[in-house]
């Protein structure tokens, strides 16, 4: 296992094409309730970001591929009350979904 601590991803930016960037990871808890990294990026939409799930290496320092994850929204019901100022209902929740993959 090779761990790497700069993770690039590439994304097509509309009229610029495809162009590098930085992943910034992110702890995210998974659906199983253990916490994992992804790579994250505040410049690109978040359906460009790599499906790749990753682990910390403490020995080596960087992160560690283990895996891939998909993501599912539940329907808000979330609306706005006006008489008790006050939202009511239930916003959406997403929820990762964690796939391990060989290596």
């Amino acid at each position: 296992m090779t761990s790497t601590s700069h993770i690039y991803f590439t994304a097509n930016k509309p009229h610029e094409g495809p162009q590098e960037f930085l992943c910034v990871m992110r702890e995210i808890t998974f659906s199983d309730g253990i916490k994992r990294f992804i790579g994250t990026s505040d410049e690109t939409p978040e359906s460009a970001w790599p499906d790749i799930v990753y682990k910390r290496n403490a020995i080596e320092g960087g992160y560690d591929k283990i895996g891939i994850y998909r993501t599912t929204e539940t329907k808000s019901t979330q609306w706005f009350n006006i008489q008790t100022n006050d939202w009511k209902g239930t916003p959406s929740v997403k929820i990762y979904t964690f796939i391990p993959t060989p290596l």
